[in-house]
């Protein structure tokens, strides 16, 4: 009987399994300084400001929402969304531009717009462009910048009385109490 050609395959895959390192949650925490990463945090009240400026050309765009007579394309390259007038569907008309710090995700219902704003949740009235009208905000309604955007590290703990996390940079950590 010949020898079946899965068997040396199956014996290589297994010995690399078992061989793999233990992912970081499996393994006890290090002390003492080791690498890992730190928020770097902002209190600038412009994070939480909103803005309409003029048409900008798409970098990134992200699936297309319909509001009001509008269509909406998230932008998350440029931290915002394109704003077409949708008035005439056979020429959409690129109006606007709302910039938006900290974007990430957007939703939109009827003539409102709901939008990330690092970590609140932001509600516009889109009837009344070119006027930007916002309507509510729950603050802290969104867990962003929360963790370092890499799985398997350390990292220093949010301290949210710092103020906003805009991002992570990496760092020398003394015995870590947070890690991915």
């Amino acid at each position: 009987m010949p020898f079946p050609k899965w068997i040396p395959l199956t014996a290589l895959i297994l010995c690399a399994a078992a061989c793999r390192k233990k992912p970081l949650s499996d393994r006890p925490w290090e002390q003492g300084r080791v690498a890992g990463y730190a928020p770097v945090y902002d209190n600038s009240p412009s994070l939480k400001t909103l803005s309409l400026a003029g048409p900008m050309a798409t970098k990134l765009p992200g699936k297309v929402l319909a509001c009001g007579h509008y269509l909406l394309v998230p932008d998350s390259a440029l931290q915002g969304i394109h704003v077409l007038d949708n008035s005439n569907p056979r020429a959409p008309q690129n109006k606007y531009f709302l910039q938006v710090p900290g974007f990430v995700t957007a939703g939109a219902k009827g003539n409102f717009l709901y939008v990330s704003n690092y970590n609140d949740l932001v509600t516009l009235d889109l009837s009344i462009l070119p006027q930007l009208k916002e309507t509510a905000r729950a603050k802290g309604a969104i867990q962003a910048g929360m963790y370092p955007p890499y799985g398997g590290v350390y990292f220093e703990c949010v301290d949210t009385t710092r103020g906003t996390v805009i991002g992570w940079v990496p760092a020398t950590l003394t015995n870590p109490k947070c890690r991915t």
